[in-house]
């Protein structure tokens, strides 16, 4: 007949094992409640489901992080209601939710509350070690199944570490604010390591999908980690568009100082410079695992200007350099061209355990058609009385 009737009955229930299975193993807790189920599979909308929650403890490493008392929900001929209910996080944290309404006309769901990102970071691998709180209020009003947001999100002091490189995002400050489909950021301000940035824009929602976006922002001091290969510290100014016909990303870039710092190889059968890999099958696995991007991404148009403020630098197994880049970078991000000179100021290369000074060297990206930058270093060396040319 495809009637449905269910029961789950929760007295005092132990919520490890359910972590332990999501990876959690730090997390447990204790559930006491019940779970109604009433209807028929041919008319899910008309089912009856009753929830009803009296008292929950999440808890992490014996301490209580997330707590619950007396909250319920009910669905009923269409109709959801959820009562005032308060979830409590950690000592100061709070969120409230309640909600009525008929599903297939109108509904009203209403959030307030304080979460202590501590909090996000047991169930998000990524903000294991964040601080600072997300005061977030909001409502949501759907009229025959399309949803009217307004929202607000103010963030405060929001710090946690960067798991692409190690570092340390910290004192993110400002707002986002939704109204129905439109996102706006405002004030947004933070400090990555010892640098400092601000941000500020708009954007424009369809569904779930992003329609258009404008962003500004700016660095200053910034430093940027490549782990095993560059480290640099610049000042950039940005803007992003992002629309539906056309996107485009203008950047400033004043590099204050950096220094690459991978080693390399010398191929003496090919006249190569590589760098320095445990293995070519494995670099081929790592490109093949690099994510595709969106296609409103690939077409993205680069208007990328990048000098040099100060020392940049090459310090590795063959060479210290020092650069001098003005680049201008064009095309779209899935296909990029490199205009301009890197000029190798001063150097030594190391070749053959002798060491080369640098007379000349610069590297030139004249052809847009061309994939590979036209390389000119030379250098000397004197041994026993005879002058030796480094060309490469």
């Amino acid at each position: 007949s495809g009637d449905i009737t269910g029961e789950a009955l929760f007295a005092e229930t132990e919520l490890a094992p359910l972590f332990t299975l999501t990876g959690r193993t730090s997390l447990s807790g204790r559930l006491t409640g019940r779970v109604d189920v009433r209807g028929n599979a041919k008319a899910l909308q008309d089912m009856d489901v009753v929830a009803e929650i009296s008292s929950m403890d999440i808890l992490h490493d014996g301490g209580v992080m997330v707590s619950a008392r007396n909250a319920a929900g009910f669905y009923r001929d269409g109709t959801l209601t959820i009562p005032p209910t308060r979830l409590a996080f950690g000592r100061s944290g709070w969120f409230d939710i309640q909600g009525q309404g008929d599903v297939r006309r109108a509904l009203t769901l209403s959030t307030d509350g304080v979460i202590p990102m501590e909090v996000m970071g047991l169930f998000m691998e990524d903000l294991a070690d964040s601080t600072g709180v997300m005061r977030v209020s909001s409502q949501i009003r759907a009229r025959e199944l399309k949803p009217e947001i307004s929202a607000l999100i103010t963030l405060e002091d929001i710090a946690c570490t960067l798991p692409v490189n190690g570092q340390r995002l910290h004192s993110l400050n400002g707002t986002v604010r939704i109204r129905g489909d439109e996102v706006s950021m405002e004030g947004i301000t933070g400090r990555l390591d010892t640098g400092a940035f601000r941000m500020g824009g708009s954007a424009r929602l369809n569904g779930f999908g992003l329609h258009s976006l404008e962003l500004l922002a700016e660095a200053k001091a910034l430093p940027v980690s490549i782990p095993d290969t560059m480290e640099l510290t610049m000042d950039a100014e940005l803007s992003l568009d992002m629309g539906k016909k056309r996107s485009r990303l203008w950047a400033d870039v004043d590099i204050l100082d950096g220094v690459y710092y991978r080693d390399m190889q010398v191929n003496l059968l090919t006249g190569v410079i590589d760098r320095l890999l445990p293995s070519r099958q494995l670099f081929r696995k790592k490109t093949a695992e690099r994510p595709e991007l969106s296609p409103a991404l690939q077409a993205l148009e680069l208007d990328v200007t990048v000098k040099r403020r100060g020392d940049v630098k090459v310090e590795n197994n063959i060479a210290v350099l020092d650069l001098n880049p003005d680049l201008k970078i064009t095309g779209t991000l899935q296909n990029p061209v490199v205009n301009g000179r890197v000029a190798v100021t001063d150097g030594v290369v190391t070749f053959q355990n002798n060491d080369f000074t640098v007379t000349r060297g610069v590297i030139d990206f004249l052809d847009p058609h061309r994939t590979k930058a036209e390389v000119d270093i030379r250098a000397t060396t004197r041994v026993r009385n005879w002058d030796i040319a480094l060309n490469l």
